[in-house]
């Protein structure tokens, strides 16, 4: 498996939402409802690409086909007591992440 990493673009918006709700159903299915549960949309997924300051959507593709996201941002979400983290310079927050189904576990 190949995997080829890039930052996300706007024409991979419906790509994106579409892992992230085939990822959420999965979960649902397998660990019942959670806050992983909410299917995702183009439009928040261009919300969230919007604010490009501090955020990225990264993805993994193999072939043409995207696999897997991932979102890094430099501002501290809100919900994160950084009383419990390493303190560091600059730090990098993994706020979103989803994998294919099908590639979960490889």
């Amino acid at each position: 498996m190949k995997l080829a990493f890039t930052t996300a673009t706007e024409a991979d918006a419906s790509a994106i939402a579409a892992l992230r709700t085939a990822a959420a159903e999965d979960l649902t299915r397998r660990f019942g409802q959670g806050n992983w549960s909410s299917p995702s949309t183009e439009r928040g997924v261009l919300l969230q690409m919007g604010r490009p300051k501090f955020s990225r959507n990264i993805i993994a593709r193999e072939g043409k086909k995207i696999i897997a996201t991932l979102c890094l941002q430099t501002k501290k979400p809100w919900a994160i007591d950084a009383e419990y983290l390493t303190s560091v310079e600059k730090a990098l927050y993994l706020i979103g992440m989803a994998v294919h189904p099908e590639r979960q576990g490889q």
